[in-house]
């Protein structure tokens, strides 16, 4: 197994063996389910699907995950409170949390995970005086696997300034005088879904992918207030609160793999105003 080290609700599991050095702490031996193939799942139940077309009445299954391994304390006191860490840490998975984790030669990664059965610990002898063996069933529901790291690219206006500004690798600002846009790179391998936070005072802005899609908005948005859209979860809220859906046309679209994507803005005319974009690597 590579050497990864994951991380739970603030449990840090290493897979490194006790032969390699690890004396005390929180072993995983398995992580069976992280990588596996995810299945479709064909229902009509639940909508609107929100990761792929509505029409076809189809979506990904979730991601079963176990995590298998031990839990090694110096001496009885200390194995008795690791254990009861580890319980305390996944008892209260009820709403997912992610799984953290970051394969060799890949960015830091997470699942979004609960808890999908009660977790089985029990002392271990075989393997020596002070160690318990686990076996934690999780389920994640949104079976993608996300960066860990959250990009951000900002659309303004400056009318004074032109050209292309590069401040990070994966996020850039371009500054035209009628329309902002900003350059969004998904480096996973599938469709990323954004979220949009637009910064008052803007009137019926327009949102325009490199590929042809357009969200447009038909609101004034004061300044001091902001609209967020989140094309995963499909929400439009003024100020983070107060619904909007009705004030959108054209189409949630998403950001492709491998691809850098410029996302331009129309309708930003006051140097107050800015279009935020926000989105993970997103893998399956």
């Amino acid at each position: 197994m590579f050497n990864i080290e994951y991380e739970l609700n603030g449990i840090t599991f290493n897979t490194i063996n006790r032969a390699a050095g690890i004396v005390t702490g929180y072993v995983l031996q398995t992580s069976v389910g992280i990588f596996a193939n995810v299945g479709v799942k064909y229902t009509t139940q639940v909508l609107p699907e929100k990761h792929g077309n509505i029409s076809y009445p189809s979506y990904l299954d979730s991601r079963a995950i176990i995590l298998e391994g031990y839990i090694i304390g110096s001496n009885e006191a200390d194995l008795n409170i690791k254990w009861a860490r580890l319980n305390r840490a996944v008892s209260i998975l009820s709403e997912p949390l992610p799984l953290k984790f970051k394969p060799a030669g890949m960015p830091p990664m997470q699942v979004n995970v609960k808890l999908q059965d009660v977790p089985d610990i029990q002392n271990n002898f075989d393997l020596g005086p002070f160690v318990a063996e686990f076996k934690i069933p999780l389920i994640a529901d949104d079976p993608f696997i996300y960066s860990q790291a959250f990009h951000e690219a900002t659309a303004y206006y400056q009318a004074a300034l032109g050209g292309l500004v590069v401040p990070t690798p994966v996020a850039a600002t371009l500054k035209l005088s009628t329309s902002s846009g900003s350059l969004c790179q998904n480096r996973g391998t599938v469709n990323a879904y954004p979220k949009f936070l637009l910064y008052g005072p803007i009137t019926n802005p327009q949102i325009i992918a490199g590929t042809g899609k357009q969200l447009t908005v038909h609101l004034d948005i004061p300044a001091d207030n902001y609209l967020l859209i989140d094309t995963n979860e499909r929400l439009v809220l003024l100020n983070g609160t107060a619904n909007r859906y009705h004030v959108i046309s054209g189409t949630f679209f998403t950001l492709e793999p491998l691809v850098t994507t410029l996302i331009k803005v129309y309708g930003i005319t006051d140097t107050a105003a800015k279009v935020v974009v926000q989105w993970r690597d997103t893998w399956i």
